[in-house]
């Protein structure tokens, strides 16, 4: 299971996956680390995660003329080299 950074993509309680690599935006004032992803990583044995960059917003996800042109690249590699670990 993947998780970019935002609530509601997915449930916590009683569910554990096999896998999960949580994506987050390290300036993100929408879906913060302190509220969202630690949840996630400290509460799920499996859970991964990593920073897409210490500037990248919330918006750089799906702005027309994001900041950061390249958060969205780097978390879809994020991503893509999770399920080949998991898949493969």
């Amino acid at each position: 299971m993947v998780a970019l950074g935002h609530h509601g993509n997915n449930s916590v309680d009683g569910y554990e996956p096999e896998g999960f690599l949580h994506v987050w935006a390290g300036a993100d004032t929408i879906t913060p680390y302190e509220a969202d992803t630690r949840l996630y990583l400290e509460h799920i044995p499996t859970a991964s995660g990593r920073s897409i960059g210490a500037a990248v917003v919330h918006e750089d996800f799906f702005a027309p003329e994001p900041a950061d042109p390249t958060a969205k690249v780097r978390a879809g590699e994020e991503a893509a080299a999770f399920f080949l670990e998991q898949l493969v």
